[in-house]
């Protein structure tokens, strides 16, 4: 590609500064210009995740959301059953939402890995050619911070959902049972 003769050297990586002549050489880069240089390639790409970021809390959000409505929309029968025999909405919506959070929470704990080695090959796929090693870890702050972010979806589709739980009205049990 460089049409080089065989043998040639494009890069030489060395702690030290190695004892060549400079005319022979291209270019003489440090560690911290490639760090420099890395984060602003990087830059954008910033951008773009946080970009996707908002879109998976709006896409987790509808998710969320569409579940416990199935949950309270499966259970109107008995939501009507419990007001009919004298529960409070707010020992109602503990009983039929806060049993939700436990596959959320087991979802997310799955969901780490599961990004963690997609990741991984999505990096080795993209440079594979260029003989370079990304190592891949997630920080714990961001693994805390993404939790939080997945609470905080879950209680405001709890939160939505709650509205509908007090919106069945006691008599919707007595219409079924009439059907």
């Amino acid at each position: 590609m460089l049409k080089l003769e065989k043998g040639s050297f494009i890069g030489i990586y060395s702690k030290y500064r190695l004892p060549i002549d400079e005319k022979n050489l291209f270019k003489i880069e440090s560690q911290e210009d490639t760090i420099k240089a890395f984060d602003t390639m990087i830059k954008p790409m910033k951008y773009v995740l946080a970009g996707i970021s908002i879109i998976a809390f709006i896409i987790a959000l509808i998710v969320i959301y569409i579940i416990t409505s199935l949950i309270v929309e499966e259970n109107k029968i008995s939501i009507s059953m419990l007001k009919v025999i004298g529960y409070e909405n707010k020992w109602i919506n503990s009983l039929v939402l806060d049993g939700t959070i436990l596959p959320v929470i087991i979802g997310y704990l799955i969901s780490i890995p599961l990004l963690l080695s997609s990741m991984q090959a999505l990096f080795r796929e993209a440079t594979k050619k260029m003989n370079i090693a990304f190592p891949l870890m997630i920080n714990p702050g961001y693994m805390v911070a993404g939790f939080v972010i997945i609470y905080i979806t879950f209680l405001i589709s709890k939160f939505i959902s709650k509205k509908r739980i007090f919106a069945i009205s006691m008599s919707e049990s007595l219409k079924i049972q009439r059907e």
